[in-house]
């Protein structure tokens, strides 16, 4: 046998067919019909090797042949007057099966390769429009909302896939909270058009651009996604406050927006604060950790109501007994076993990694699945690794921040760790802040200072302090529980 790849558009993918050694012009000819139709040998013309293939002549095919060797790729063009090749044409069928959740109904499709997102959303009339569903692949869900990430997820497609459909949840703002993120990101690029902008250097690329500045850290447009990974979508600057400012002040306002700057610039601030919290700096590099409100830095009231869906959801999905179904039902676990059943879609699920439930890997415990990428499990899991300056000493590679509940690696230099996220400073082995730690054990920051501290599930904020399950339902979505 020998393998023949068809390419039929201009991004080179391929469609792999297979022919006997001895294969015929009629064995040929069967082949891409069942590609591209009945009328594939009027409507097309097939090279290979630059050299064109005459169907109706059996003796000239013959000689063609010898151009079909094993793996040659053949390029499909469609025939305009007089039989030339023009553009390479996209004519692969994509068959998808959809398959609404709980239901022995499937509805399967067949779609060329350069579907839309009108095409999907249309794809199954009988359903009607499919924006009424959420639409999972395995556990990726797909962007009905926004196209050009719809396009970015189409090679999740191309694969013949089964679509899982969830009903969305009846009344339900809530959506998943890297959708949301992917989605603030792309309404980002029209809506930095709108900021308040200077041409400065960008703090991250270096060079001269047309910059956003949060407080004292300008950023361009290219940059600005990075940075809001770095910062987990808080507007906080980034500056470098030089050594020499011994002291820095914690301002609360009534907003409890945390600000912290040197002692000069509370006088430049003109504000008033309340609560001021002298403390130490470190000697070495530290950043301002002054967090801008989002409402006074945007300026579309339609990009900062999304934004501010992200902040309430953010807050709710902190507690380890708050999740946010696929179908996006709010959802609480009352009882903190893993293997629960949003009653809105039906769908079980892993309740702390969110992943659709599967027996073959999964065990229903308390606060994990057991699965190794079960979300707070690999929060408190580490690995032990020599500290670089004092081989002895064996240090965790990553930690769960005891303040924000974000896991951060081993940076190498030392014992003490940043938090990249709210800048909490503190002990990978004892998890004491860095100050409490060489008060209470009195050693440096190359050696132990007490047994390394684990952690636990107890940790993570909740918002319910019952935890025998008891009659529960919020707006309609409570769980089942499956024993």
């Amino acid at each position: 046998m020998i393998n023949i790849h068809f390419i039929a558009n201009e991004d080179g993918k391929k469609s792999i067919k297979q022919l006997p050694d001895n294969f015929t012009c009629q064995d040929f000819i069967k082949i891409i019909i069942d590609l591209f139709g009945s009328h594939a040998t009027e409507h097309y013309t097939f090279v290979a090797k630059g050299k064109a293939l005459n169907l109706a002549d059996e003796v000239q095919f013959g000689v063609w042949k010898k151009n079909l060797t094993n793996g040659v790729n053949i390029f499909v063009g469609r025939r305009m007057h007089g039989g030339e090749i023009i553009n390479i044409i996209s004519f692969l069928m994509v068959n998808i099966t959809f398959t609404p959740l709980n239901s022995s109904k499937s509805y399967s499709v067949e779609l060329n390769d350069n579907f839309t997102l009108t095409d999907i959303r249309n794809a199954v009339p009988e359903l009607g429009d499919l924006i009424q569903f959420r639409l999972l692949i395995d556990d990726d869900q797909l962007c009905l909302e926004k196209e050009s990430i719809f396009n970015r997820q189409k090679p999740l497609i191309l694969q013949n896939p089964r679509i899982t459909l969830l009903r969305r949840a009846p009344g339900g703002t809530f959506i998943e909270i890297s959708l949301l993120k992917q989605i603030l990101l792309e309404d980002l690029k029209e809506e930095f058009k709108k900021l308040d902008l200077t041409t400065s250097e960008c703090y991250f690329c270096k060079c001269p651009e047309l910059c956003a500045t949060i407080h004292h850290t300008n950023i361009c447009v290219d940059c600005f996604p990075n940075y809001l990974h770095d910062t987990n979508f808080q507007l906080r600057c980034m500056r470098e406050v030089s050594p020499f400012h011994r002291y820095s002040m914690i301002f609360r306002g009534a907003n409890n927006i945390t600000i912290s700057c040197s002692p000069t610039d509370e006088e430049k601030l003109g504000l008033d604060f309340q609560d001021i919290v002298l403390s130490n700096r470190r000697s070495d590099k530290n950043l301002c950790t002054r967090i801008i409100d989002y409402q006074t830095f945007f300026k579309s009231s339609q990009f900062i109501d999304k934004w501010s869906i992200l902040c309430e959801i953010t807050d709710l999905i902190k507690n380890i007994d708050c999740q946010i179904c696929y179908c996006g039902a709010l959802l609480f676990n009352m009882t903190m076993f893993a293997k629960q059943q949003c009653t809105s879609c039906q769908r079980w699920l892993c309740f702390f990694c969110n992943r659709n439930w599967n027996d073959q890997c999964m065990k229903n415990g308390r606060f994990t699945c057991t699965d190794d990428d079960c979300e707070y499990q690999r929060r408190l899991s580490f690995d032990l690794v020599p500290l670089q300056r004092n081989k002895a000493l064996m240090v965790p590679d990553r930690r769960c921040c005891p303040n924000c509940f974000i896991v951060g690696g081993y940076g190498i230099q030392c014992k003490y760790h940043g938090c990249p996220h709210c800048k909490h400073q503190f002990c990978f082995i004892c998890l004491e802040t860095e100050e409490d730690c060489k008060r209470i054990y009195k050693v440096d920051c190359d050696h132990q200072c007490a047994p390394i501290k684990k952690q636990n599930y107890s940790m993570f904020p909740c918002i319910n302090e019952e935890t025998e399950p008891t009659p529960f339902d919020l707006l309609g979505r409570s769980l089942n529980f499956d024993n």
